[in-house]
């Protein structure tokens, strides 16, 4: 069954089978991703050649990096009307492709290619590409993905730098990205698990509590109380029947939607993510932004919600605010068990 998911040439698209067929692959093809920014040296020392560095993921898990580099050659790429570059995906895969079915290639067309221009890019002479270099090497893994999850972007504000992580079951993708730098990022160097780095880095980009964003939306969805370390922050209050309505529709939905980190940047102090993720055969998007209120304490700050109902009808970008109707339903619910 055809998703809205338009494909590259025009009149096809994704269908249900075959985000079915090429999930196990897209995850593969995700961890071998990590695992060439993990593999990664200083710039000042990075001296090998795209293949051996490949070989040295390779090395880690064979089986992941074999499978990537397979389902990343029958990728093709995204339509040109495509509205995904927050993702950082390159292209979808194409599970079904035949040997003599014509495509054009993604770019860049291979693993491998990939490796080239990640061993290419690591440099140390300015401030944006020492804290880039440092935060491939530091930047958690996206796991915990549920059953209707299609990508992710996780945006970190720490001390001085905004860095970004990426995430895609859809097609092949650039997984780390820095959107914005004001730190020398210089300084005494401090070592991470034999990774040098400016001590300042360190002390921002080290691992730290994360916020537990599937257990949050389940929680939304159950009218469950929130996860421990999370609270809703306060605001205007919307009490509308029919908005209560799509408010249990719209958390139903988010719940088998998300994704989850293995740890936060001990130095962020607030995070936006977004969520990709289908609602029947619509894709749906969720936007949730937190502010870190202390160890292992997060505020959630705004969740916003483009419906399915928006990508069916050409609308992307139409978004909702659902923290007034959460408000209002936890007062519903306060007064309920009074």
């Amino acid at each position: 069954m055809p998703t809205t998911l338009a494909r590259f040439f025009e009149s096809e698209f994704v269908t249900l089978q075959d985000l079915a067929a090429s999930r196990r692959q897209a995850m593969d093809c995700a961890r071998a991703i990590a695992l060439l920014e993990r593999e990664l040296r200083e710039p000042w020392q990075e001296t090998r050649d795209a293949r051996l560095l490949y070989e040295h993921a390779r090395r880690r898990d064979a089986a992941a990096v074999d499978s990537a580099a397979e389902a990343w050659l029958a990728a093709e790429p995204p339509p040109h009307d495509a509205e995904r570059s927050l993702f950082g995906e390159y292209g979808l895969y194409r599970p079904r492709r035949n040997a003599g079915d014509y495509a054009p290639r993604v770019t860049p067309d291979s693993l491998l290619t990939h490796a080239a221009n990640l061993v290419r890019t690591a440099r140390d002479d300015e401030a944006a590409h020492r804290v880039l270099s440092a935060w491939r090497r530091m930047a958690p893994e996206v796991g915990a993905r549920g059953e209707c999850y299609l990508a992710s972007a996780w945006q970190f504000e720490i001390s001085g730098a905004q860095v970004l992580l990426r995430d895609s079951l859809l097609g092949p993708f650039g997984r780390c990205a820095v959107a914005r730098v004001v730190i020398s990022a210089g300084g005494p160097l401090a070592s991470f698990d034999g990774f040098q780095m400016p001590l300042e880095l360190l002390h921002a980009l080290a691992p730290g509590p994360q916020p537990d964003l599937p257990a949050l939306a389940s929680a939304l969805s159950g009218g469950a109380a929130l996860p421990q370390g999370l609270r809703l922050g306060s605001g205007p209050v919307e009490h509308d029947a029919e908005g209560a309505r799509f408010l249990d529709t719209a958390l139903a939905t988010l719940a088998c939607g998300t994704a989850g980190i293995e740890y936060a940047p001990a130095g962020a102090t607030a995070l936006t993510v977004t969520f990709s993720y289908l609602s029947g055969v619509c894709e749906a998007r969720t936007e949730i932004a937190l502010r870190r209120e202390g160890l292992g304490a997060w505020l959630v700050e705004s969740i916003h919600h483009e419906p399915a109902a928006a990508s069916w009808l050409g609308r992307q970008g139409a978004r909702l605010d659902l923290m007034p109707l959460l408000r209002a339903r936890t007062e519903r619910e306060a007064g309920a068990s009074k």
